[in-house]
C-alpha cells in the first residue's frame, strides 16, 4: 500500500499543513511563519517516518489476527462464505496493510484501505506532532498546545477521510478506474 498511498498523501500534504497551521495559529495566537514551519516539519516527519511505522504496526496486528482466523476458517470449513461486496469490504478493512492482487480492475479496495489506514495514522501522527510542536522552539509557547495540535489533526484527518470517501464514492458510482 505504501507506494500507492504516498502519491495520495503528497497531493493532500499541503492542504493538511494549511488546515493544521491555520487552526493552531488561530487558537494559540502564535507567529504565523513559525507555526507554518513547525507544522510543515512535523507533518513531513510523520509522513516520511510515521506512516511506514504505522503501516508496519498495522501489518503486524493483521498477521497476528489473520493467522488464527485462517486456521479456524480452514478447520471450521468457512469456505461457504458468500463472495459479495460486504465480505470483500470486510476483507479489505482487515487486510488494509497488505492486500494481495485484486480480481479485475477494481481500485476501490485501495481507497478503502487508505481510509482505514488513516485511523492508526491519526493516533501516531497526533501523538508525535503534539509533542514535537509543544516545544517552545516551534510555537513560542507550550501552554495548551498539545490539545490544540490534537484538534488540528482531527480537522486534517477528517478532511483526508472525506476526500478518500468522496473518491471511493465516485469510483463505485461511476465505475471509474483510478490510476496512481
Amino acid at each position: 500500500m505504501l507506494p500507492l498511498a504516498y502519491p495520495v498523501i503528497l497531493i493532500f500534504l499541503a492542504l493538511v499543513i494549511l488546515i493544521e497551521a491555520i487552526y493552531v495559529w488561530r487558537k494559540l495566537h502564535t507567529a504565523w511563519w513559525k507555526t507554518v514551519g513547525g507544522v510543515a516539519i512535523a507533518n513531513g516527519i510523520t509522513m516520511i517516518l510515521g506512516y511506514p511505522l504505522m503501516w508496519l504496526i498495522y501489518l503486524l496486528c493483521e498477521m497476528i489476527l489473520f493467522f488464527p482466523f485462517t486456521l479456524a476458517a480452514n478447520h471450521l470449513h468457512f469456505n461457504s462464505i458468500p463472495d459479495n461486496f460486504a465480505t470483500r469490504l470486510i476483507g479489505v478493512v482487515l487486510g488494509a496493510a497488505w492486500m494481495g492482487p485484486w480480481p479485475g480492475k477494481e481500485y476501490w479496495p485501495v481507497l478503502v484501505a487508505f481510509v482505514v489506514l488513516l485511523i492508526p495514522s491519526f493516533f501516531l501522527s497526533s501523538w508525535f506532532e503534539a509533542r514535537f510542536l509543544a516545544s517552545e522552539r516551534w510555537l513560542g509557547r507550550n501552554e495548551g498546545s498539545k490539545r490544540e495540535v490534537w484538534r488540528a489533526n482531527i480537522l486534517s484527518y477528517f478532511f483526508l477521510a472525506i476526500a478518500g470517501c468522496l473518491l471511493l464514492h465516485y469510483q463505485i458510482s461511476h465505475n471509474q478506474i483510478f490510476t496512481f
